[in-house]
């Protein structure tokens, strides 16, 4: 398992199958899935794939999605470093991109303009 990520307001840590119904909540949001899944609606069995997928990824390339987490454990966000073979991409995304990682992330609307993504993005780049 990787180790936890912490700033002084989030802790973040790398996204599990027990995940899978914050996650398909989060990015079925109308204004996260334009962005994610070309405003299409994905399944829970699609967050396990792309959770099952984020976990060699970690193994492999220390990278996959994290949750974001506020003070009292409560998972307000994801945030990912992905590569471009990962099954979030489309085939033809892949082909092109391949061997590079892109910078993905959601969070619930409540905790929108707080500066708390650039926070979490700060975190897994270093």
């Amino acid at each position: 398992m990787f180790p936890l990520i912490y700033t002084s307001r989030l802790e973040l840590r790398p996204a599990l199958s027990l995940d899978c119904d914050i996650l398909t909540n989060l990015w079925n949001e109308e204004d996260v899935k334009k962005f994610f899944w070309d405003g299409k609606c994905i399944t829970t069995s699609q967050v396990h794939e792309e959770l099952d997928f984020c976990k060699s990824s970690f193994k492999e390339y220390g990278i996959g999605h994290w949750i974001i987490t506020i003070e009292n454990k409560t998972a307000i966000g994801s945030i990912g470093l992905l590569t471009y073979q990962d099954p979030f991409f489309d085939r033809e995304i892949l082909k092109k991109e391949a061997g590079m990682v892109e910078l993905i992330f959601a969070v619930f609307p409540n905790f929108r303009r707080l500066g708390l993504v650039t926070e979490a993005t700060k975190a897994i780049i270093r």
